[in-house]
């Protein structure tokens, strides 16, 4: 059994990227129809804005790595979709009126996004047996530290009063993602 990359600086950068886009994803998927609704969205509406976020992950989350295979490079799609990410993310927080708009951004990014971090592994790792180590270790402490995402974010709520401190929290995590991701294709 291949030992965990623990000593790592990649591993570490790919955890912290997993997990900050999964902190986001769980936290806009938990929390945006709900601040939509305090906006004074029905629960249709609200619904279907998440919906369309979701829907428009699938084909990016086959496009954007097959583009990306085609162009030899994956760092340009990598910080393109961090950054189209945040910008969508900015919208469903700070422009509702243009709330589909950002949920098409929001959603594309995060399609792409999370195929493409998927196959990075592949690309710093020679064996199968490291490959799987390192998946391992983004995978498994990215979805854990992801998975209390929307706990944090509730509480975040239930402070404040409000939804909008919660989503610009999940466009933190965003930025933060970005400025990770940076220091990660400079390797």
């Amino acid at each position: 059994v291949p030992r965990l990359p623990w000593r790592s600086q990649t591993a570490w950068l790919l955890v912290a990227i997993f997990a900050l886009m999964a902190c986001a994803y769980y936290g806009l998927n938990a929390w945006l129809p709900d601040a939509y609704h305090e906006q004074g969205w029905t629960d249709g509406e609200a619904g279907a804005l998440l919906a369309m976020m979701n829907l428009t992950a699938i084909p990016a989350s086959f496009g954007v790595p097959w583009l990306s295979d085609r162009s030899g490079r994956r760092s340009p799609f990598l910080l393109g979709l961090s950054g189209f990410f945040i910008t969508g993310s900015v919208v469903l927080v700070a422009a509702p009126d243009f709330a589909y708009l950002g949920a098409l951004l929001a959603g594309v990014a995060q399609g792409g996004l999370f195929s493409l971090v998927m196959t990075l592994p592949l690309d710093f790792e020679r064996t199968p047996k490291r490959v799987g180590a390192l998946v391992a270790m983004m995978l498994g402490l990215g979805y854990t530290i992801g998975s209390t995402s929307p706990f944090f974010l509730g509480a975040i709520r239930d402070a404040t009063g409000s939804f909008d401190a919660v989503l610009w929290v999940a466009v933190a995590f965003l930025v933060a993602q970005f400025f990770v991701m940076l220091a990660l294709v400079r390797l």
